[in-house]
């Protein structure tokens, strides 16, 4: 992927993150070299749910996305020029083909044939009720070879990998309205968290092309393939760290929100024989449904093909102690190219803070206020290189 000129200097960026239990916020300033400052970042987490449905989600979310540019509000000074809006499931649906074409004699690809593409890939997935976030074809191959350029060349086969997503209108009016009520008109844009993955770690990773993400949530697991440094496949489960919570609560006769207090606690030793008990049981049926729902979702992508062992891990903490390992139990081995178990490894915030200048501001003066957040960073990154 080529990323466009930057904005220009001295513009702020603001980059809000909907995940599945949480929205996360970050600002960020260019400087004349186009290497963005970090000058604050947040994130609210959503009231702890049982009953959890699409309506619940999003009545929690709208007072957690209140809280996060409150936040950042307090932080900055002015208001940002451009924001970014990006999904996690459950906030958007998401389609990814391959389509193939073939004729008897060479003809040239212009601009109007990939917009005839795309427009017919929108037909079979309109929603009256929801907007497109994206629509794009990934990748491009020409008689059998990738082209990053193919316009004005002539092919007889063409083999295209095309992704679309979209989400509820309802959802974009009420955050514009959020917006508009914390600082005033801006331009929005949207994206999904899986697509601009790919884009931010096929420019950042290097001598590798194909691999897995989990994205853990506190709700919702993202699984997705990227395969020749496309996104091949996306498969989501309803299972996150919020269901260890849950199972830790009810374990303990408390509130979930206790939940994380206990389990420090039990890591710490500080429990009662019968109490630790409860929570280990608690623990381990949590990570069997969690492992389970995995191993589902990994042979569902693995069905068009073997999957690489390679599995980038994105959640935080809790998502590394209590799943990573699930990712490496060797029932998986099956699905990899070689045979051998899946190797999990987690996308660090200190790996991503190398991109951007932290620390207060020198012409406002602002103090940097930063949350270690790689999905925010993952963000900030292509904010500050595509917009």
């Amino acid at each position: 992927m080529t990323f466009v000129n930057p904005l220009p200097k001295n513009k702020k960026i603001a980059v809000i993150d909907f995940a599945s239990s949480s929205v996360g916020a970050m600002v960020i300033e260019q400087n004349k070299d186009g290497q963005a400052r970090i000058i604050g970042s947040a994130r609210e987490p959503f009231n702890f749910l049982y009953d959890v449905n699409f309506d619940a989600f999003w009545r929690c979310a709208a007072g957690a996305l209140e809280k996060s540019l409150k936040n950042i509000g307090g932080i900055i000074s002015g208001r940002p020029e451009k924001i970014l809006c990006v999904f996690s499931s459950p906030w958007f649906v998401s389609r990814s083909k391959v389509i193939n074409i073939s004729k008897s004699e060479p003809f040239e690809i212009k601009p109007e044939f990939f917009r005839q593409i795309i427009a017919e890939e929108e037909g079979k997935m309109k929603n009256a009720r929801g907007f497109f976030l994206e629509h794009e074809i990934i990748k491009t191959e020409l008689n059998g070879y990738s082209a990053d350029s193919p316009f004005g060349k002539k092919a007889k086969t063409v083999r295209l990998g095309v992704y679309l997503s979209s989400a509820a209108e309802s959802v974009r009016k009420n955050i514009e309205k959020r917006i508009i009520s914390a600082f005033g008109p801006a331009p929005v844009e949207y994206a999904t968290f899986p697509l601009l993955a790919m884009k931010v770690f096929n420019g950042i990773i290097k001598n590798r092309e194909d691999y897995l993400v989990a994205d853990i949530g506190g709700e919702v697991t993202d699984v997705f393939l990227i395969k020749d440094k496309s996104l091949a496949a996306t498969v989501s489960f309803p299972k996150g760290y919020n269901a260890l919570l849950r199972k830790v609560a009810s374990s303990s006769n408390s509130f979930v929100k206790e939940a994380p207090s206990l389990l420090k606690s039990y890591v710490a030793g500080h429990r009662t024989a019968e109490s630790s008990g409860n929570i280990a049981l608690a623990i381990r049926e949590s990570k069997e449904e969690w492992r389970s729902f995995f191993g589902e979702a990994v042979g569902k992508i693995a069905e068009s093909g073997p999957l690489p062992g390679l599995v980038m891990i994105i959640g935080g903490g809790m998502a590394k102690k209590y799943f990573e390992e699930c990712v490496a139990a060797g029932e998986f081995s099956d699905f990899t190219v070689l045979g051998k178990p899946m190797t999990p490894r987690e996308i660090l915030p200190e790996w991503l803070e190398h991109f951007f200048i932290i620390g207060s501001s020198g012409q406002s003066g602002e103090t940097v206020h930063h949350y270690k957040d790689a999905a925010l960073l993952l963000e900030s990154y292509y904010a500050n290189k595509k917009l």
